[in-house]
């Protein structure tokens, strides 16, 4: 039975109905994944977003990024 596997998308034959991932490097690979995400929440793909976020705000502001917090108040505390 042709099956797509789910973590890089590739066809293979499955030998069983349950099979969901072409190999054991994608199945441990997914698990890593989302064990990840499990653990540190769904911000781990970029997690210093909001920092770099308000960082490039500060500079385009002229200031450091603490400044910037500062001045701002408790509203931007990354």
């Amino acid at each position: 039975m042709q099956k797509k596997c789910k973590y890089c998308g590739k066809e293979f034959d499955a030998t069983k109905s349950k099979r969901l991932y072409c190999s054991d490097k994608c199945k441990k690979s997914r698990w890593r994944e989302k064990d990840k995400k499990r653990k540190y929440g769904v911000h781990m793909e970029n997690p210093n977003a909001a920092v770099v976020d308000i960082a490039v705000k500060a500079r385009e502001a002229g200031m450091t990024y603490g400044q910037y917090v500062a001045k701002m108040g408790d509203t931007y505390h990354a």
